[in-house]
């Protein structure tokens, strides 16, 4: 079959810039592509071919005078980009039959359709996050939640049908997150214990609730270091300072120089940073979806520290792979980070059960067997 595939700021150059979503868009139109012809589109630079993998994004260039008008920016290349994947999708078409029109972004549901209505394609909507509008997305013939907590969210807070729901989890490539030995050693943190955050630095995610359990958690461990990746930058609005407000908080806590803060680092320096953890911790706030570094954590062996919100509970198996704890209560992370810490077999334990809950459940060959058997299951019923 031919399936075409769409992720709007998708750039096929540097993927892994795009955050958790389109890098994992990228990772299963290569796996599907294994079995079928994809062409994934998106909004960036460049194009490429590999087999059965066809990769082609659209880059717009404005007047400097746009740039002071973000959302008159945003609705031209938007607009601009709808037209160019129209476009080329009839022009597949034409060629050989689409039979399958998958997108995952709320900006490509008029898309969706358009050419559902147009080209009489089956089309699918992966749903990542809260942020969506039900009416153009109950208008696909299958909506992809990444979780159960996303399942029930569309039903009962959208009101979207049900029988058109299933659930496709978010994956990580387990060949690439996997144990490495040494890897405190080759970072300079040999000797340290160290806590890991992964995540946009805004509060919703948490990383203030991770500063406020340092005083507890240094005191019994005086060599604690609590390293801070992410960026500052959410959907074009820069926050940056929030990094500093964190620093500074961590100074009037008197356990400055217990962390590191970083903004972007190399997927390689990613996984090794992930290898020297002792404990990952996932302190968000909100409604998480799903949690893609939980995964890769687990991936790596690691324990791992989250809150009890959204779709996390469905990746971390309190006292199995991780401990759940309340949202926004740095003493629950503070005693959680502890006892991981003081116990370091059940540490270890509970690391190598997530590696197993990931190979099983969440890498991409789990993931594309069940896309494209949900594809079928669409085609034969049409």
């Amino acid at each position: 079959m031919r399936v075409c595939m769409a992720s709007t700021s998708f750039d096929p150059i540097l993927p892994q810039r795009q955050g958790a979503i389109n890098t994992y868009v990228f990772e299963l139109a290569k796996k599907l592509s294994q079995w079928d012809t994809v062409s994934l589109f998106g909004r960036g630079k460049g194009h490429f071919d590999e087999g059965n993998l066809h990769v082609q994004s659209f880059s717009y260039s404005l007047p400097p005078a746009f740039s002071k008008y973000t959302r008159i920016r945003e609705s031209t290349y938007s607009s601009l980009y709808s037209k160019h994947l129209i476009a080329s999708i009839q022009k597949l078409n034409k060629n050989q039959p689409v039979q399958i029109l998958h997108i995952n972004s709320l900006y490509e549901t008029p898309v969706a359709k358009f050419l559902k209505n147009l080209l009489h394609v089956q089309t699918v909507c992966s749903v990542h996050n809260t942020f969506i509008t039900p009416l153009l997305m109950g208008s696909c013939d299958k909506i992809l939640a990444n979780s159960y907590y996303m399942k029930k969210f569309l039903i009962d807070e959208m009101h979207l049908e049900k029988k058109k729901i299933d659930v496709l989890p978010i994956a990580v490539d387990i060949n690439a997150f996997k144990p490495v030995v040494n890897a405190k050693k080759e970072l300079g943190l040999h000797g340290r214990d160290v806590i890991l955050f992964i995540g946009r630095k805004v509060p919703y995610k948490g990383p203030q609730v991770l500063i406020d359990a340092l005083p507890e958690i240094c005191k019994a461990y005086p060599e604690t270091l609590a390293i801070l990746i992410g960026p500052d930058d959410f959907f074009g609005s820069h926050s940056g300072s929030y990094s500093d407000f964190l620093k500074e908080r961590a100074r009037k806590l008197n356990v400055e120089k217990n962390i590191i803060i970083k903004s972007f680092v190399p997927e390689t320096a990613l996984r090794m940073y992930l290898n020297a953890a002792d404990v990952f911790v996932c302190p968000s706030i909100w409604q998480e979806p799903f949690g893609k570094v939980v995964i890769e954590a687990s991936a790596c062996e690691k324990p791992v520290v989250a809150t009890k919100v959204g779709g996390l509970p469905e990746l971390v198996k309190d006292g199995e792979n991780g401990i759940l704890i309340p949202p926004n209560h740095p003493s629950a992370l503070a005693n959680a980070v502890l006892n991981l810490l003081g116990d370091k077999k059940a540490a270890k334990r509970m690391g190598k059960r997530g590696r197993q809950i990931v190979e099983s459940n969440f890498s991409y060959e789990v993931a594309s067997a069940k896309c494209q058997a949900i594809y079928k299951g669409m085609l034969i019923g049409a």
